[in-house]
């Protein structure tokens, strides 16, 4: 029986108890052979057929004898002076195969726990990996909210400064539209005078030592009301007394005017004394509807 056949007992592959007797057989036997399958068991390549050197099968050269190398030479020289290899009985071919059997399982068993403890250190890797993945996300999400408040402030300051802005303005506005307005008043208050000044220096001028004005105010429906002011008050008053002891019966808004010549007093004139508006020492108004 042939080494390779002995190894087909064993439980090995034929082409992989070829390969390993091609290369291992001639120089160990047996026992070399199978040393050498248990070491290459998980070699990618086990289960491809072994290709010998051009010219040459399983040891043999092209003329089909024995290829003698120097290496071969020793190997074929000690086996011819070692006494011919005992053939193994059933009972060693069984330990054998046994022996074979536990060494795979052993080989097996270190394998899987290679893989797992492999398993086991590359799933610490991904933890770890994920655990500094998530402090970077964290720290990036962080630092963007940072900055996030840091425009949300900056841009809130700028909306204050921007309404202080705006209110000053209006402020500023405001006050230059009041001022303008009470100087536009100022001017017609000056105007008013200065027209009321010409008409009683072209009609009655009114005599320094009058002190009174003696007003007849004609109402709308032909009544007629008289009374003696002093010289000094206000248009206003006389208005206001209009108001209090008209008997027409009317509580409309009405304006205050002269017929000769002609004239509206204003709301300005209204808080100018009868004296310089020309009513003294005695005048005419009329009691109109507002215009």
């Amino acid at each position: 029986m042939s080494g390779v056949d002995t190894l087909v007992e064993m439980g090995f592959l034929q082409n992989r108890a070829e390969k390993a007797w091609a290369i291992m057989g001639e120089r160990g036997g047996v026992q070399a052979a199978m040393e050498w399958l248990l070491q290459h068991n998980e070699d990618p390549d086990i289960d491809e057929p072994y290709k010998p050197p051009e010219g040459n099968v399983l040891g043999k050269n092209e003329g089909g004898e024995p290829s003698v190398t120097s290496e071969t030479s020793i190997n074929v020289e000690e086996q011819e002076q070692a006494p011919e290899q005992k053939a193994l009985t059933a009972e060693e071919k069984a330990q054998k195969f046994q022996e074979v059997q536990e060494k795979m399982k052993q080989r097996r068993l270190e394998r899987e726990e290679e893989e797992r403890k492999r398993e086991i250190e590359n799933e610490k890797a991904r933890r770890k990996q994920g655990q500094d993945i998530s402090k970077i996300k964290a720290d990036i999400h962080f630092k963007e909210a940072q900055r996030l408040a840091e425009i949300r402030k900056r841009e809130k300051k700028e909306d204050l400064i921007a309404r202080q802005k705006i209110k000053e303005q209006i402020a500023r506005d405001r006050a230059d539209k009041k001022a303008q307005e009470e100087k536009s008043k100022q001017a017609k208050v000056e105007q008013a005078a200065s027209v009321a000044a010409s008409s009683q220096q072209t009609s009655s001028p009114v005599k320094k030592d009058h002190t009174h004005a003696r007003l007849q105010m004609r109402l709308p429906n032909g009544s007629q009301m008289v009374q003696q002011f002093n010289a000094q008050e206000p248009l206003s008053a006389v208005r206001l007394y209009v108001e209090l002891n008209r008997k027409d019966g009317n509580t409309d808004p009405f304006d205050l005017m002269t017929a000769f010549p002609k004239k509206v007093f204003t709301s300005e004139e209204m808080e100018m004394p009868l004296s310089m508006l020309g009513l003294c020492p005695s005048a005419v108004l009329m009691v109109t509807k507002p215009h």
